[in-house]
């Protein structure tokens, strides 16, 4: 054998070798991330991504490149959602899918009768965590400490995430604990299942001194999720309680679930320049999980994926010859905020609309002639106390100007499509491939030791 064909035999073993064993090494994770955008899929990361392109690089295609974490992600894969009655999943039967790797109906999660992943996390000494910046007895949370129970059982889910082993579940608040949802009953801090309640609105987060104390995290005022980014820019709360918790499992091996739900809702609400905003926000979470797996890269793993897609979102419409993304940047908040603000408001059609998405936008809605239409049904919505009625018709606006910068919406519910997964770190290449949800919670019991 010549030297140069010995040469080569060599160096692609090598290369071989080194694909093999990327991400994939003999040693379990100590530190696994799973992060879940609710509602996120390919078209809302794609769209997230041309956003920041168009907006770092004056919209030249030519210089689009990687702008979110997740897309530089060495490996990634496709995960089918169906839920056990239906193509199209909800929430429930999504998380606990995933949480359980059993199949349910729609709107129920299951018997958890193979063990939640969170439990066999404890079971082999891991700490465990949950942060949402939704209610944390929401569907998708709920699903990686709950079983059996219906979705809106939200009193009896509160008390389950009582009793749950899972040390640390954080989110905007506890529906279970309302006086609506107790119906009489008494308060879920009230029996002897002992979760302490701790303040996210601190500058600081006050832990417990007992150093696995099992936590509730919420705010002191409770919220129904954390504010939209596009409503409040400045607003860190998901960051600063993230990095919190982090910095209080770090001690030991940890499972810790990240749930993006403001995606999802901005998603039912088809409203494209809140949701790009959602998911670059949902990705500085995620590039604060990379900065730790920097500095235990053989140790660490991230996954990155979705419950579901929501709204069916497609980059392209009927109404824009090409895709504008740019133009998203001059919506100013979110349809829910232009529901809350214009609460018995006499202002213009007109008014209303140049100071929500801009003059230009005004423009189009006359050049298309759709100005009389909307503003006679303005002069009805504004009279209404009622806020999901103008909910529904900011929502119509926020369709047409996502159709103006060449996205469009299927629907204002979920969706069949395939979600992604993206890997990075250890054990990260038994995630590649096409695979249902339940195979997730599969991939992921083989990486405990």
């Amino acid at each position: 054998m010549s030297r140069i064909r010995q040469n080569v035999i060599i160096t692609l073993l090598i290369i071989l070798f080194n694909g093999l064993s990327f991400g994939a090494g003999a040693e379990s994770p100590r530190y696994i991330f799973l992060f879940i955008g609710d509602g996120m899929g390919l078209s809302q990361t794609a769209a997230a991504e041309l956003y920041l392109n168009a907006v770092n690089h004056k919209s030249d295609p030519i210089q689009t490149r990687r702008e979110l974490s997740v897309t530089s992600f060495p490996v990634t894969g496709l995960m089918t959602t169906h839920s056990a009655d239906d193509y199209i999943t909800d929430s429930a039967a999504a998380g606990t899918a995933m949480a359980s790797g059993i199949k349910t109906n729609n709107g129920f999660f299951s018997s958890g009768e193979k063990g939640l992943l969170t439990e066999h996390f404890v079971k082999k000494g891991y700490r465990t965590a949950i942060l949402t910046n939704v209610p944390a007895d929401h569907a998708t949370p709920a699903a990686f400490y709950t079983r059996r129970l219906h979705r809106k059982a939200y009193y009896e889910i509160a008390r389950e995430m009582m009793r749950s082993p899972v040390e640390i579940i954080a989110g905007s608040a506890l529906l279970g604990n309302t006086p609506r949802a107790k119906e009489g009953r008494p308060g879920v801090f009230e029996g002897d299942d002992k979760r302490v309640r701790v303040s996210l609105d601190k500058e600081e987060i006050k832990w417990p001194d007992e150093p696995r104390a099992r936590v509730l995290l919420i705010p002191d005022e409770e919220m129904g999720q954390f504010p939209y980014t596009i409503d409040d820019p400045a607003n860190v709360i998901m960051e600063k309680a993230f990095l919190s918790i982090l910095d209080r499992l770090s001690e030991g091996p940890f499972f810790f679930v990240i749930e993006g739900g403001n995606i999802d809702w901005a998603c039912h609400n088809n409203d494209a320049a809140t949701v790009v905003r959602e998911v670059i926000s949902f990705d500085r979470v995620i590039r604060k999980a990379v900065e730790f797996y920097r500095r235990y890269p053989d140790e660490t793993l991230i996954l990155v994926t979705g419950d579901h897609e929501t709204g069916g979102l497609a980059l392209g419409s009927e109404t824009a010859e090409s895709l504008s993304p740019a133009l998203l940047r001059e919506q100013v908040c979110s349809s829910e905020m232009m529901a809350i603000r214009t609460k018995g408001s006499s202002e213009s059609f007109q008014n209303i609309v140049i100071t929500f998405f801009g003059e230009d936008f005004y423009l189009y809605i006359k050049e298309r002639g759709k100005e009389e239409l909307l503003k006679n049904r303005w002069k009805d919505v504004r009279e209404e106390t009622d806020v999901y009625t103008r909910l529904a018709f900011f929502e119509e606006l926020t369709g047409l100007f996502a159709g103006r910068a060449g996205f469009s919406w299927a629907t204002g519910g979920h969706s069949g499509s395939p979600v992604p997964v993206w890997a990075l770190g250890e054990g990260s290449l038994s995630f590649t491939g096409l695979y249902d949800n339940i195979r997730l919670y599969e991939k992921i019991l083989k990486l405990i030791p």
